[in-house]
């Protein structure tokens, strides 16, 4: 058996991860990945971890208070031209 017994005490230190047990107790794994957007249909904009080190909405949180389309998904935001004097950005 490859690894042996210390592959499997491993595996179930991993396995605990996503319940968040072990050190740093607390939401850990879905704290520390970032979502992979692909065609942004399913990617929050404002909500989802998917740019940067936290949700825009905790990076940027007085541009979120104003925001009208707090919902919108990463998606909705391009079609709507998110670059500067697009119609993503409504207030």
């Amino acid at each position: 058996m490859e690894g042996g017994r210390h592959s499997l005490v491993w595996w179930r230190m991993v396995c605990n991860v996503r319940g968040g047990v072990g050190e740093g107790v607390g939401d850990w794994f879905a704290g520390n990945i970032r979502r992979v957007v692909g065609n942004g249909l399913g990617t929050l904009f404002w909500y989802d971890h998917w740019v940067g080190e936290s949700p825009l909405r905790y990076k940027y949180p007085r541009l979120f208070d104003l925001a009208v389309n707090k919902d919108s998904t990463v998606a909705e935001m391009e079609r709507e031209r998110w670059e500067d004097g697009g119609e993503a950005w409504v207030w």
